[in-house]
């Protein structure tokens, strides 16, 4: 079984859809790109579609962005802990090495992952990440990345921010940059 989480658009008019499943025990996120005709582009990869393994499938949340550059990000929950994963794809599917060296980053949200946001990219290339974390109650975390990859030191607190809140029902859903970044 396989949820569409997210869909964006490329500037050349791509599709590009993410989705989680978990096959046989194995949780997983797929990335896959669409031509305009909607068939599978084979340039992504070799058929199409790129994996993330080692997430947490359908309970939280999958998001992607794109940047400027052709590059995607995107953030998912890692099975088992409190964790984020971030990883930047490259156009033709691959993962970005420039990007932390292996094309992925993992950050702590806070305590207990709750739900993941949608991730964005500003005007300079950085990432903004967040989710709802859960501990005693709930906070909204929030981290910014540099374009290489590591935690943005000019943005709050080490480059992350909780924002703690007393609505137990009240979770991050969306991110919105203004045009200052």
């Amino acid at each position: 079984e396989e949820q569409i989480y997210d869909v964006v658009i490329q500037p050349e008019g791509t599709i590009l859809a993410a989705a989680a499943s978990n096959n046989a025990g194995s949780p997983h996120e797929t990335i896959y790109r669409y031509k305009t005709n909607g068939l599978f582009d084979t340039s992504f990869k070799t058929d199409g579609s790129t994996y993330i393994t080692n997430i947490t499938p359908h309970s939280l949340g999958v998001s992607l962005n794109l940047q400027t550059d052709g590059k995607t990000v995107v953030q998912t929950p890692i099975t088992n802990t409190n964790q984020i994963r971030v990883s930047r794809i490259l156009s033709d599917g691959n993962l970005d090495t420039s990007y932390s060296s292996d094309g992925e980053i993992t950050w702590i949200g806070h305590a207990n992952l709750f739900n993941l946001a949608q991730i964005r990219v500003d005007l300079t290339g950085k990432t903004i990440s967040a989710a709802t974390t859960v501990f005693g109650s709930n906070f909204w975390s929030v981290a910014r990345f540099t374009t290489d990859g590591g935690l943005d030191t000019s943005f709050m607190t080490g480059g992350r921010v909780l924002f703690q809140h007393n609505s137990i029902t009240s979770t991050a859903q969306s991110v919105a940059l203004d045009l200052l970044g």
